[in-house]
């Protein structure tokens, strides 16, 4: 049985790891030797510090004596003023000397007599300025030279204490190189011993790492070249470290390559869309089985016909240059008429990809010709609609506006009645008209805007007058909130168009008769973004669930049956179904939004919002401060 191998992985980590538990070793033997030199030259450090607080505070003790004895002798003001600076002089520089004292342990105990020696020398101190302020200058004088005196000659504690500190110190000074030297040599044999033990773990290591995988690594290449010229591969690695696993991928990639080229040769064969690839020359180096169909001409056959050859003369130079401009790994699509071998025209729609390297050019043709003549016939029902339906329709209309104003004589009241009554079915269909003509423009391309600034409250009135009759017919009472003072950036005729739309379902199909539509107009902040919302709310049954969620879509109306519970938006649903679908197209291309939703006290609320002016937004934002 063949012992399980160590994966890639494993040997690399001991790779790495050798190596770097020697340096983690070497660092923690390094990083010990530091501190302790560290520690050693922080010790020489304080050493020296308090040496030099110690003189100063010997000096300065003296200083102070000095200037009292000769204030006592004396007796000058001078003097006087300069033992006084001294007593405090000797008061911080003993604060100082303490402060480098609490650093070292082993002067705790001269610290604590030293402190007791200088309170005491401070107190004679003040008991000689105490005398000479009761005028006993000759005992002063005495205490001040027996002070001097005690200093000097007699050696007093202070002074003891002081040359023991002062021994301590450059005993620890003394003994400082030695150590300072001893700690440096065993950094530089630790750094040699490290780099020979971190040189011989990188061999063993490495050694570890290498054994087989130049063998194993080298029957992978083998078994790709293989593969890339067509031929049989070894048998796929035993083991399940990651040399095998990479030639069982290997081995599983060749095989799915395999049968994806299959199925590419298949797609070629049997698509519907002739699929060719053309040289830099432009010539056939490719095609696909539906030539045979589309063309007239077998794969075969095309190889290395001359693709512009197959090109109607008008198109030629067209085509000749969009292809020989097509940069590398970028594309194109347009559309040329092909003279095929039974010598029909025919129109393709022909996608072009240049490849990544320039030297190849990968397309798709599709045969659009019966697709150019269903667009062609829209085109025609459009036209038909545009003069040959509307124009009779705005006649009628005019001619029934005449008729019932009485320019052609007076009509009686039921011959008025019905005559505004073909005039609103005249305007439903012309609005019907109107509608597919917009639907139209949207889906070529030629819809506009013509933008202008436009005052909120003139855009509501307008949508207003247009709807004022449809109210009064069915009883509704409009009320429109406060409108603020803003402007927005409109198409007006468009604008109106919604609001006229939303108030006119509104009234149609969600507001009970003799009940109330309001209207609201408010400005909205959303993220830094100031907009104008106009909202129109009725109070009928709201949107059936079955709509409500796709109410702006074209012709959502007409896929809900007729058994909508109740009467919600019964009317609505035997609509056209392209109102609404129009009124988000025109809010989307004013850059806005808009939607519309049941509300929980009953109706429905349907709204839109538009970006506002610039100085408009400024002036809002100040009113609203104020």
């Amino acid at each position: 049985m063949r012992a399980p191998q160590i994966g890639i992985s494993f040997k690399g980590c001991l790779l790495i790891v050798c190596p770097l538990v020697v340096q983690v070793f070497l660092s923690a033997g390094l990083l010990s030797l530091e501190q302790a030199a560290q520690n050693a030259e922080n010790a020489e450090r304080r050493s020296k510090e308090i040496l030099v607080r110690i003189t100063e505070f010997q000096k300065s003790n003296y200083d102070m004596v000095q200037s009292t004895v000769l204030f006592t002798s004396f007796g000058r003001e001078q003097y006087r003023q300069t033992a006084l600076a001294k007593q405090e002089e000797v008061a911080w520089r003993f604060k100082a000397l303490e402060a480098a004292l609490k650093q070292q342990p082993e002067q705790a105990e001269n610290l604590k007599k030293l402190s007791v020696a200088t309170t005491e020398y401070v107190a004679r101190f003040r008991q000689i300025l105490n005398m000479l302020g009761e005028g006993n200058t000759r005992y002063a004088a005495v205490l001040a030279r027996d002070l001097r005196d005690c200093i000097l000659v007699d050696r007093n504690n202070i002074a003891q204490l002081n040359e023991k500190i002062i021994r301590l110190e450059q005993e620890r000074l003394s003994n400082s190189p030695e150590s300072s030297v001893r700690l440096r040599d065993d950094q530089r044999r630790l750094i040699f011993f490290g780099i020979a033990l971190n040189f011989a773990a990188g061999l063993i290591a490495s050694f570890f790492f290498f054994k087989d995988i130049a063998s194993r690594i080298g029957k992978i290449y083998a078994d790709t070249r293989a593969y890339a010229a067509q031929k049989p591969m070894l048998p796929v690695l035993e083991g399940n470290d990651e040399i095998s696993q990479l030639d069982r991928s290997l081995h599983e990639m060749a095989s799915q390559l395999t049968s994806s080229q299959e199925r590419e040769t298949a797609m070629l064969a049997n698509a519907g869309d002739v699929i060719f690839t053309l040289t830099s020359a432009l010539t056939l180096s490719a095609a696909g089985g539906a030539s045979q169909q589309l063309w007239g001409s077998s794969p075969q056959d095309l190889l290395g016909t001359r693709f512009i050859a197959m090109i109607d003369k008008q198109d030629e130079v067209r085509v000749r240059d969009l292809l020989h401009d097509l940069g590398p790994d970028k594309n194109t699509s347009f559309f040329a008429v092909l003279n095929v071998r039974d010598h029909s025209r025919v129109e393709f729609q022909i996608n072009a990809s240049r490849s990544r390297d320039g030297q190849s050019i990968y397309c798709v043709a599709r045969d659009v010709s019966e697709a150019r003549r269903i667009e062609r016939a829209k085109q025609e029902f459009v036209n038909m609609l545009s003069h040959d339906l509307r124009t009779p329709l705005m006649s009628q209309l005019t001619f029934l506006e005449l008729l019932t104003t009485g320019n052609y004589g007076e009509l009686s009241e039921k011959g008025i009645k019905r005559a505004r009554s073909v005039a609103n079915n005249l305007k439903v269909c012309a609005g019907l008209v109107d509608d597919f003509l917009d639907i139209e423009q949207m889906e070529t391309g030629k819809f506009e805007l013509r933008k202008e600034s436009c005052e909120v409250t003139k855009l509501i009135v307008s949508a207003l007058d247009l709807v004022a009759d449809l109210a009064q017919a069915r009883g509704i009472e409009i009320i429109v909130e406060d409108i603020p003072p803003l402007s927005v950036p409109a198409d007006e005729r468009r604008i109106v168009q919604v609001i006229q739309n939303f108030i006119s379902n509104a009234i149609k199909y969600g507001a009970k008769k003799e009940s109330i539509v309001k209207i609201e107009s408010r400005l909205v902040h959303d993220s830094n973004n100031p907009q104008v919302e106009i909202a129109v709310l009725d109070n009928g049954p709201g949107l059936p669930p079955e709509i409500k969620d796709r109410v702006f879509d074209r012709y959502a109306s007409h896929t809900q049956s007729s058994s909508a519970s109740g009467s919600a938006k019964a009317s609505l649903i035997n609509s056209n179904g392209l109102g609404l679908a129009i009124c988000k197209e025109i809010i989307q291309a004013h850059g806005g939004t808009l939607g519309g939703a049941n509300r929980a006290a009953g109706g429905c609320r349907f709204w839109f919002r538009l970006p506002l002016e610039l100085h408009e937004v400024k002036l809002a934002t100040v009113k609203q401060t104020d």
